[in-house]
């Protein structure tokens, strides 16, 4: 008996028209598909619904960007990119650099932040100091040491050992740009024409010369400890033992020399 009317329960459920949620259009719809819950007429419309994207507004920057049904369930997505969503959560401060003026972003931690880089920092450090002509070449510039001096001349100060009698003894001759073994006047404005020769051994200060000499110097001073070669170049023995630069400089002498290597 309980299957007859199981029978005609089953033979009494009618199917329905309904309408598809995608398209719009008509489509019966049976018992058994309406239980499992059947919402659109066929399985194409079912993809596309799952795949069309729907418009929202991005809550940082008011941007319209469109997402997939799917992903509005599983996060709820309130912002166009992942940028975004950082920007929104920051809870610092955007300031602008007081060197070049670009907008930087100031996190909450950095209370001293001021500049986007260490340059800027430097540049307006180096604006704010006073410029000074320098009392040995007469530059005009910002970077400068004590007494006066331009970092050009206080490193001949500091490398070679000179006092800063010796330095006003010896620049007329760097100023005129001769080369003390050859003689000839270097007019190179680009490049540093001459250069001070010193003994790496003792730290003597020996002549002016000109980077052709320079490097002829120390190639002879190879030659020198291996085969005599008075012959070749008299001229440059003549310079090592005569060092023109301790004629200039014979009243004031050099403050410290360097130990001679063993």
């Amino acid at each position: 008996m309980s299957s007859k009317k199981n029978y005609i329960k089953r033979k009494n459920r009618k199917s329905q028209i309904s309408n598809c949620k995608y398209c719009g259009k008509k489509f019966l719809l049976y018992y058994s598909r309406k239980k499992n819950g059947q919402k659109y007429c066929s399985h194409a419309c079912g993809c596309l619904s799952r795949t069309k994207k729907i418009p929202l507004m991005c809550k940082n920057c008011g941007k319209e960007f469109q997402t997939v049904p799917s992903a509005i369930k599983l996060r709820n997505p309130s912002f166009c990119s992942r940028k975004c969503s950082q920007m929104f959560s920051r809870t610092g401060e955007w300031i602008n650099c007081l060197s070049c003026g670009l907008r930087i972003y100031k996190k909450r931690g950095r209370k001293n932040m001021k500049y986007c880089s260490i340059a800027c920092r430097n540049k307006l450090a180096y604006k704010k100091r006073r410029t000074i002509s320098c009392r040995f070449c007469g530059e005009l510039t910002t970077n400068y040491w004590g007494n006066n001096m331009c970092n050009k001349c206080a490193k001949m100060r500091t490398k070679y050992g000179l006092s800063v009698e010796n330095i006003t003894k010896l620049y007329p001759y760097i100023q005129k740009k001769q080369c003390q073994i050859c003689l000839e006047i270097k007019k190179d404005k680009n490049r540093r024409a001459v250069n001070i020769d010193h003994d790496h051994e003792t730290g003597e200060v020996r002549g002016i010369v000109c980077n052709i000499c320079n490097v002829l110097l120390s190639h002879y001073e190879k030659l020198r400890k291996t085969v005599s070669s008075d012959s070749y170049w008299p001229f440059l023995e003549d310079y090592l033992k005569n060092p023109p630069a301790q004629k200039i400089i014979k009243e004031n002498p050099i403050l410290h020399k360097k130990s001679p290597v063993k």
